[in-house]
């Protein structure tokens, strides 16, 4: 990338309560600032793009993570009115990448945060992000440091071992909604999808066939 800036990297696309226009206009504050910031450009024009770094839509999924990998930070101003308790594997992309994170509050992804270390979590404002930004930039070894403790605690608490010896003692409840989110969070796309799955048999809510959809999609079983 050929730049010694501190790279800020808002990765969500301009859908339904992601926080894209917030996040765009952080993104100019913060460039103006010397930040080096890039963002999905969603068919904006090339004034609402000047001064920002544009995330190529066509990259590889490797690709893709070697660039998110590459950032300073991450800024995923994903909202509370569709993300309180709706998961995103972009904040476990973050733990795995080793990249700290500006979440919002009142939602999944600030829970993890939080429980993590893995970054801050804000109310969505301008102003409230850019204070965040710049708090884990000028202490940023004490993030990482943070960082890299979470993610062990994380990988270690959720991984399939972890469920197998929970179901095995008997603590395991079958239809939790909460575990079949960790688990997709976690890339355990079949075991989360089996778990939507029954408790779509329970309860047909929107939000268990929207997410055995996505797993289904993960596992390339579904057109996306």
């Amino acid at each position: 990338l050929g730049s010694n800036k501190k790279r800020i990297f808002f990765p969500g696309a301009d859908t339904q309560n992601k926080g894209y226009d917030l996040g765009l206009k952080t993104a100019k504050c913060l460039s103006a600032m010397d930040f080096e910031c890039w963002v999905r450009p969603e068919n904006k024009n090339k004034e609402e793009l000047d001064g920002l770094q544009e995330i190529d839509s066509n990259l590889s999924e490797n690709d893709y993570l070697n660039l998110l990998q590459s950032a300073d930070v991450m800024v995923i101003p994903y909202l509370s009115a569709g993300f309180s308790g709706r998961t995103s594997g972009i904040v476990i992309d973050s733990l795995y990448l080793g990249v700290p994170v500006v979440v919002m509050e009142d939602t999944w992804l600030s829970e993890i945060a939080e429980k993590f270390g893995c970054g801050l979590s804000v109310v969505p404002e301008v102003d409230a992000i850019i204070d965040a930004v710049e708090q884990i930039t000028n202490n940023y070894d004490e993030f990482t440091e943070n960082l890299q403790n979470g993610a062990l605690k994380y990988f270690k608490d959720n991984s399939w071992s972890k469920l197998a010896d929970t179901i095995i003692n008997g603590d395991y409840q079958p239809y939790s909604f909460q575990e079949a989110n960790k688990l997709f969070m976690n890339k355990e796309f079949e075991t989360s999808y089996a778990i939507y799955k029954s408790l779509m048999k329970k309860s047909d809510f929107q939000e268990y066939r929207t997410n055995a959809e996505l797993c289904l999609r993960k596992m390339n079983l579904l057109e996306q």
